[in-house]
């Protein structure tokens, strides 16, 4: 079964990362690595992350200075031994079932990654998207013109084959590091 490494760049989160945390140890797909990052957090953040390590050897902490995000989260690339990878922000959670449906999809139609675009808020509602949940599969060209024009460009609503992020890395010190990557 195919290792998934998730990979949460953590600062000063400490009202919001238990929540998110939970959503990903709750995952219907268990074969996971959950790498927190905590990146230098001033408030109980990186002590919250490591009581759930104490208790879930799936997940690692690892506690560096303060980098920013970009700096955070390529930090936990270097850490991941998954054959997949995602990025989770940590004031955020996931749907139970999000890393089983988008690596079914992925092998299924042989990509290379994967995006979600439709978000919901607790109750369940969508709240925002840039399609309506149906799946397409674009070509690498229509792919870069929606990464460019049309939709929102972020790092965590994909699931990455290792090989395709390979030796590219974030930005460090640069604002508006998901678009600039």
């Amino acid at each position: 079964m195919e290792l998934i490494s998730v990979i949460v760049p953590v600062y000063n989160v400490e009202s919001y990362v238990a929540e998110c945390i939970e959503s990903i140890q709750n995952q219907t797909y268990m074969n996971l690595e959950i790498i927190l990052v905590d990146d230098g957090s001033k408030d109980m953040s990186g002590d919250i992350c490591d009581q759930y390590a104490a208790y879930d050897e799936r997940i690692k902490v690892i506690h560096q200075e303060n980098g920013g995000l970009s700096a955070a989260r390529n930090t936990g690339i270097e850490a991941a031994n998954g054959d997949y990878i995602s990025f989770v922000d940590s004031d955020d959670y996931i749907g139970l079932t999000l890393f089983e449906d988008m690596l079914q999809l992925l092998k299924e139609y042989d990509l290379d990654i994967i995006e979600f675009t439709a978000f919901r808020d607790k109750s369940g509602d969508i709240i925002e998207g840039c399609n309506d949940g149906h799946l397409e599969i674009y070509s690498k060209e229509d792919a870069l013109r929606l990464a460019m024009h049309d939709c929102f460009v972020a790092a965590w609503s994909k699931l990455y084959k290792r090989s395709a992020i390979g030796d590219v890395r974030f930005p460090v010190g640069r604002k508006f590091e998901d678009t600039a990557t």
